[in-house]
């Protein structure tokens, strides 16, 4: 099962977080700088249950734990869910933060397999599509900014500008992120590769010393049993023999060194 850095999950944590603070803000000054009528509580909770599922995901990424590729796809999942809840109570796809959509998509396709993706591909366009035709329309506007359409521009200026920050901020780190991690692997895979070969060599080396040292010990025994038995004459050619077999199984262990 393949899974995500720490160091990428933490980084997803502050992207949600980016993304989640620049919806809020939306809100806040929505409702209580150009006094429009939002639905707060329900904008409170869709707001506050991915916020408190990107604490659980901080408090994992700390820990060290890597998420699976199934778990960062359902936390992008319910992100995308949120994402169309939010557009749903607020204004549906006119309202300019409907760009966010694309960040989970963004970040599914740097750290996610293809069938993953693709996945969240499909709940995007259903969710954009869903809000369409079914929202609750925004209150109109008329004041400082100009009217509603006025304030739709600028709120589109605002998402373009946040959208692209964070893709180029966040998105970039974690595909330095992700780089990182594929050359510590090949290292590692490389290191594993020498210490097998030496492993390997060292066997070879120690196998080759034990077949010189069988036919040696043999001889020695032979040469033992010949010098008791042999004529004395004979008896000083098979001690030099022995002095040679002695000196070659002392030699022989160097054979088995690293």
């Amino acid at each position: 099962m393949s899974t995500v850095s720490p160091s990428s999950a933490l980084l997803l944590v502050h992207l949600r977080s980016v993304a989640l603070a620049t919806q809020a803000t939306a809100v806040v000054l929505a409702a209580f700088v150009l006094h429009m009528p939002l639905p707060l509580a329900a904008d409170a909770l869709i707001l506050g249950l991915p916020a408190a599922m990107n604490a659980a995901a901080w408090w994992q990424a700390r820990r060290g734990v890597e998420p699976s590729a199934w778990q960062l796809t359902a936390q992008l999942a319910l992100d995308v869910v949120g994402l169309t809840a939010f557009l749903y109570l607020n204004g549906g796809y006119a309202n300019p933060f409907a760009s966010l959509f694309l960040l989970p998509l963004a970040v599914a396709a740097t750290v996610l397999p293809m069938r993953h993706t693709a996945g969240l591909t499909a709940l995007v366009v259903a969710g954009y599509t869903l809000v369409m035709f079914a929202y609750r329309p925004l209150p109109h506007y008329h004041g400082s900014l100009g009217d509603s359409f006025d304030l739709h521009l600028l709120g589109m200026w605002l998402s373009l500008v946040a959208a692209a920050l964070i893709i180029a901020v966040f998105v970039a780190r974690l595909a330095t992120a992700l780089r990182t991690r594929e050359a510590h692997l090949a290292r590692l895979r490389e290191s594993a590769l020498r210490s097998e070969q030496l492993a390997s060599l060292g066997a070879l080396a120690a196998g080759t010393a034990h077949e010189l040292g069988t036919p040696l010990s043999t001889m020695a025994v032979l040469v033992g049993e010949l010098r008791a038995q042999a004529p004395a004459d004979q008896r000083e050619d098979l001690t030099l023999l022995r002095s040679e077999e002695h000196t070659s199984e002392l030699q022989s262990p160097a054979v088995s060194g690293p």
